[in-house]
């Protein structure tokens, strides 16, 4: 039991003091407490500000104690002995904070292995406290002391008499007007009604509030009847008077030595009773997996990928450093394996309940299809050992031993509550450098400094190593090799040696067309369709020169389908087409959806991007050639942090409370030109989203 709530406030403001020099500030909003020069933020939730205050700097003192800069001894009483064991409280680290209302020390700080500490006012605490408060409102609305008064009349007697009265004076009946008051969980109702008083020739009115409409309502009554009485319209009550047990004050004697029972009797809602968990199951649920048929076939299946060779390898490096870098070519299984060998090594070693693996995704139909096919491989049902959260759509697995599928996106919004609990963080397709996955970026390489137990993987087909060695400095690589299938190439010239294309001829207005655009496009850039290798017949250097280099070649298309679809090859084809959003596909596959029964990939090797003008602020779509990186992968070369508008970047920055945005945006691989970040800034002030206090330049 907590002895004094203000203890552990008055302690840690006293030991700040003595040994730092430095007060502690709290923020009610964001439920933290922050230390200059101290790089860790106290997290602390209740009902009221002073609550979580003192939740705040429960969190703040226990880091103080894990640091080994204070003693646990010298905590007042308020701290219990945080390693003394206590109930298990099971919180799910793929969570945000804001979510969900638990108290700070029932979570695990981030890649930290402590127990679980006996908690605070929690939600079930909270749930009883209402059903306990809105019992005491109850009978308070009922107890009346006034009624003398007012004629004798009560809440018992008094809507039975103004519908005497309205039916006598020939008045409708029941007009009453409900109005809803407070949030769902604190609900009351506002009761409003009106009578005419033939006396007085006015309209009496009435304005009551009670715990639930029925109150309300009679409260309204009884406020009518006694304007009512004291106009002279009705007499004054008469008949016998009940008296409540709630009206008469308790009495107690002092003296007396017997036994009071305090308990108090209220009904709660039934809930079904959850069982305590132990880890140790895990290791049980994973033996019974290993020794089915079922998974022993899809074991096969694993073994046979590429990224299998490299299993200890991959986990010896991830265990050795805290950012490794992982190379492999497309359709090797380095999405699908890898987390899985994580978590499988966690949990053949009896340490299952530490692993926690979160795993970024560039769209939300590759973390959605990875943890269904995930789950697959593992023999269980989503939601158990694999789970994903994307935008409006999420099944969370179990707090411990998981996997947690989720895009760049969705991890930006989990880090405005901070990610605690997590062991390690699984950057996929890292080359599409998105501006989310810029942002999350700096934040992992500031987070790796402060927490030296949590590991970081980055993987992509065609990662740039040294970029990514720069950046973080001592890191890993780790380089798959082989590939799952062989691949020819076939180039524009020989798809159309193969097939022996000819164009069809262009109508006048399109030629006329065609003759603008290259005596106004002379100094662009050059048409290679005019050049062709003389090693080809001179049929394929007449098609090459009568097919626009700036239209994608339909025609083209549809006849290597029908030279696909002539060799009888059982298989898919897959398309790549800029810009469309349903054809065979878009850029989708360049993610980490690997679809296994293509056989042909027809590649138009054009890509559409989006474009930013900082001078003008707008933004606008261009379909570009792909580079040569872009055909292994087809990722943008250009990061899309230095051709996009950076206004929600910098309202992100200003929400988790990262300090100045130019600052930030600094420390990022490639940053972006100062004068995005000042028009991004002067947009949001132009809209009052960011005032001239939080601004980067209040000059």
């Amino acid at each position: 039991m907590m002895a004094d709530l203000e203890g552990i406030k008055s302690f840690l403001y006293a030991w700040l003091q003595k040994n730092q020099k430095k007060t502690p500030e709290y923020t009610f909003l964001q439920r933290s407490l922050r230390v200059d020069g101290v790089d860790y933020v106290g997290v602390g939730n209740s009902a009221n500000k002073k609550d979580a205050q003192t939740n705040a700097a429960r969190d703040f003192a226990n880091y103080l104690v894990r640091q080994k800069l204070l003693d646990e001894g010298q905590l007042p009483c308020v701290l219990p002995s945080e390693y003394s064991g206590g109930s298990e409280v099971k919180v799910s680290p793929y969570t945000s904070v804001p979510d969900v209302h638990l108290p700070p020390q029932s979570m695990p700080l981030l890649g930290t292995k402590r127990p679980f500490e006996p908690r605070a006012m929690g939600p079930g605490d909270n749930y009883i406290n209402r059903i306990f408060d809105q019992k005491k409102l109850e009978e308070a609305e009922e107890v009346d002391f006034t009624a003398d008064i007012h004629g004798g009349w009560s809440l018992e007697n008094a809507k039975a008499r103004l519908n005497e009265y309205l039916q006598a004076t020939k008045q409708q009946i029941g007009l009453v007007k409900y109005t809803a008051v407070g949030p769902d969980h604190n609900r009351s109702f506002l009761a409003e009604s009106t009578v005419f008083a033939k006396r007085l020739n006015k309209q009496l009115y009435a304005r009551e509030t009670g715990s639930n409409k029925v109150m309300a309502s009679r409260a309204c009554c009884l406020s009518l009847v006694r304007q009512l009485y004291h106009a002279g319209e009705i007499e004054a009550y008469t008949g016998e008077s009940k008296k409540r047990k709630s009206d008469e004050p308790p009495t107690t004697d002092p003296s007396s030595s017997e036994e009071h029972n305090m308990i108090v009797h209220y009904k709660l809602a039934d809930f079904e009773p959850q069982e305590r968990q132990s880890a140790q199951n895990y290791l049980e649920e994973h033996n019974q997996c290993i020794a089915s048929p079922e998974y022993s076939t899809l074991l096969a299946e694993r073994s046979a990928l590429p990224v299998h060779n490299f299993k200890a390898k991959i986990l010896e490096t991830i265990q050795n450093n805290q950012v490794t870098l992982i190379k492999g070519e497309t359709g090797c299984g380095k999405t699908t394996q890898v987390p899985q060998f994580i978590l499988d090594s966690f949990i053949e070693s009896g340490n299952g309940a530490n692993c926690a693996v979160l795993v970024t995704q560039p769209r939300r139909i590759c973390a959605i299809s990875l943890a269904e096919r995930m789950a697959v491989e593992r023999c269980e049902s989503i939601g158990t050992s694999v789970g994903y959260s994307v935008r409006f759509e999420t099944v969370l697995p179990r707090p411990f031993g998981s996997v947690l599928f989720c895009t760049v996106g969705t991890m930006c919004r989990k880090m405005e509550g901070g990610l605690r609990g997590i062991s390690h963080i699984v950057i996929d397709e890292i080359h599409e450098r998105d501006v989310n996955t810029d942002f999350m970026l700096i934040l992992i390489r500031d987070m790796i400094q402060a927490n030296r137990d949590l590991r970081v993987v980055l993987m992509s087909a065609t990662i740039d190593t040294t970029t990514f060695t720069d950046y973080f400095g001592d890191c890993a690589l780790v380089e798959l090799e082989g590939r799952t299938h062989p691949v020819t190439y076939y180039f524009l010239e020989d798809c159309v040696n193969m097939i022996k294309y000819v164009p069809p001829p262009m109508d006048e207005r399109k030629k006329k067309k065609r003759k603008m655009e290259d005596e106004a496009g002379a100094d662009a850039e050059e048409n290679c369709n005019l050049i062709c290798p003389p090693e080809y017949p001179p049929l394929v250097a007449r098609s090459l020169r009568e097919m626009p280099e700036k239209e994608i070649p339909f025609t083209l298309i549809a006849g290597l389908l029908d030279h696909i679809c002539a060799m009888n090859v059982e298989g898919a084809v897959l398309i790549f087409l800029p810009g469309w959003n349903i054809v065979l596909s878009t850029n989708i596959a360049e993610s980490s959806i690997t679809i296994n029964d293509v056989v042909f990939v027809i590649d138009s090797c054009l890509a559409r991007i989006k474009m930013f003008t900082a001078r003008n602020n707008l933004t606008s779509y261009s379909t570009v050639w792909a580079s040569k990186t872009n055909l292994e992968q087809r990722p943008h070369a250009t990061p899309e942090i230095l051709r996009t508008p950076l206004h929600e970047l910098a309202l992100m920055i200003k929400l988790i409370r990262l300090g100045d945005v130019s600052a930030f945006l600094k420390k990022a691989i490639q940053p972006p030109p100062l004068d995005a970040v000042i028009e991004a800034e002067y947009t949001l002030r132009g809209e009052c989203s960011l005032t001239l206090h939080h601004s980067s330049f209040a000059h």
